[in-house]
């Protein structure tokens, strides 16, 4: 077996399921009548959806893993001729080890049994016109629960460990059921559909686009699509040997019957599974899109180098020549868009950004992704925003771990950064390129406490981390704090605050984390999951963890 076990390529996966959760979860109560987790404070303007009739009313075979009706969740809009379809991202699994403990871990994603009536959704799904141009627009957030990157359509057998992997199915189903339940197609006029979706729902979208299209050729519904974080390209990780995603690629292609087009299988006869695979289907995508593509795209790089654990990754020569490949290659892969497929490219260490308020605070040369996508989509600009900056060293600009920029400097005289960082509330909507420097701002809870969680672990244990951090904060030319602070999150750390010492701000986080899998463990719990068990282990030992951290930082 490769180094990296397929237990430990699962976790991963885990880890990284935080990206593009609901940023106000599931609230009200379960279809059976079950309490399900409270509306989170402090995400205003988020769109409250909620759940259509189950998908098999259009179509038996459009299920979850577990044989469930798959489903989704609807908002009326102001503007009848606009809709946002969304899926929802959440990394997969690929044989029958993984499937069953990803059912056992993260039952969630391959079932509807606990999901509620309604459910938010920030970002994209933001109401606020101010910020988020698709504000007014009919939206649909379609669930994840078939793990297979929405690509599959094979019914539950021994090939499959029991499990239906139905992802292109539910997809094809929602459009029949919007079609049927929500109007679509029906106000009488043009209208128009954007498809997206973030990470693993970036990828479906990515093999699903042209599907929906033609699906919707006959009526006047015009289809582009959104493809953020979703742009693997084809390396080899560092570590020799171990197990890659381009594997786990091509197991899913082996068993869950992925619909392919035929000019892509007929330019990889006998390794079909490559248009499964983001760098090779790009070229065979014929509907117009937008693609979001981090050079430094966290997922794929973390996986790659075998960072799980580590928020400061890539601290070795062979490690940054790795990720100066991988950069390199990012920015062929963009080179060789059309020009009628518009670019988004930050250099910091990144993932998906139209899911939570990324989408507007977020900016690469003073414009946010929802500004670029604007230009494209309303405007019929085709710009693209590359950040200019070459080398690993463009991610030490992203100050707090590379997950919330700054504008920065870079730390070294021979890269040229590029302008990465987040607006402050008061300057949200101003014109692009008018530098506003500002805090990091909350991002969703979940996602936050796993951010947390790594600068935790990174920031009291590894010198390297608590090197490159204090170089980052020592840098000439520190950003001039807004007036007004940005209201801190409870629970959250803000990476620029200078009232927190380092070794506190590791207090927070590692309390944050401890919140965090208490939650987890609660809902596990309730739910009677055999692994709650292990779950309240490592609290404990994280709670001594923090313990140890605080008084070492009362002494400081």
């Amino acid at each position: 077996m490769a180094p990296r076990s397929r237990r430990t390529a699962l976790a991963l996966g885990v880890a990284f399921a935080a990206f593009c959760r609901p940023a106000a979860a599931l609230f009200s109560t379960t279809l059976s009548g079950a309490p399900t987790e409270a509306i989170s404070p402090g995400t205003p303007g988020a769109a409250t959806l909620e759940l259509q009739p189950w998908l098999t009313t259009v179509d038996p075979d459009a299920v979850c893993n577990d044989g469930t009706s798959a489903g989704y969740y609807y908002m009326k809009g102001t503007d009848p001729s606009l809709w946002l379809v969304y899926l929802e991202g959440g990394y997969w699994c690929w044989d029958a080890p993984s499937c069953q403990e990803r059912y056992q871990t993260l039952k969630f994603d391959m079932s509807s049994s606990g999901w509620g009536n309604l459910f938010a959704q920030s970002g994209i799904f933001g109401t606020d016109p101010s910020t988020n141009p698709w504000a007014g627009a009919n939206m649909v957030f379609i669930k994840y629960c078939s793990s297979d990157s929405w690509f599959g359509d094979a019914a539950a057998s021994s090939d499959t460990f029991g499990f239906a992997f139905r992802g292109s199915r539910i997809v094809s189903a929602t459009i029949t059921a919007m079609q049927q339940y929500n109007g679509l197609g029906a106000s009488g006029g043009p209208e128009r559909l954007l498809f997206g979706g973030c990470s693993a729902g970036g990828r479906g979208v990515l093999v699903n686009l042209d599907a929906v299209t033609a699906q919707l050729a006959d009526t006047n519904v015009q289809v582009q699509g959104l493809l953020d974080a979703a742009a693997w390209v084809d390396v080899q990780p560092i570590i020799p040997n171990m197990l890659t995603l381009q594997d786990m690629t091509q197991d899913l292609y082996g068993f869950t019957s992925p619909p392919i087009p035929a000019d892509c299988a007929a330019a990889y006869p006998g390794a079909e599974w490559q248009c499964l695979w983001p760098s090779y289907r790009l070229p065979f995508v014929h509907t117009n899109y937008f693609l979001n593509a981090a050079q430094f795209d966290a997922f794929q790089i973390m996986y790659d180098t075998n960072n799980l654990d580590s928020t400061y990754c890539c601290n070795t020569p062979p490690e940054q020549q790795w990720v100066e490949q991988f950069q390199t290659q990012t920015l062929a892969l963009i080179s060789a868009m059309p020009p009628s497929d518009p670019v988004y490219s930050s250099v910091c260490l990144v993932h998906c950004l139209s899911c939570n308020a990324d989408f507007w605070l977020f900016t690469v040369n003073g414009v946010s992704l929802a500004q670029a996508m604007a230009q494209w989509y309303f405007n019929d600009k085709a710009v693209n925003v590359i950040g200019q900056c070459t080398g690993w060293d463009c991610t030490l600009q992203c100050s707090g771990g590379p997950w919330e920029p700054t504008n920065q400097p870079c730390t070294t005289s021979t890269n040229v950064c590029a302008n990465d960082y987040y607006l402050t509330p008061s300057s949200v909507g101003e014109a692009s390129g008018q530098q506003q420097p500002g805090q990091g701002h909350p991002n969703s809870q979940q996602t936050q406490a796993g951010i947390a969680a790594w600068n935790a672990q990174n920031l009291a244990n590894n010198p390297n981390a608590q090197s490159q951090f204090s170089a980052v904060s020592s840098v000439q030319g520190q950003p001039q704090q807004p007036q007004q602070q940005q209201q801190q999150q409870p629970g959250t750390v803000s990476a620029t605050e200078p009232s927190l010492s380092q070794q506190q701000q590791a207090v927070l986080a590692c309390q944050t984390q401890v919140a965090a899998q208490q939650a987890q463990l609660s809902q596990m719990q309730a739910s009677d999951n055999p692994a709650a068990s292990q779950i309240a282990s490592q609290i404990t030992a994280m709670q001594a963890q923090c313990a140890q951290m605080q008084a070492q930082a009362g002494r400081r």
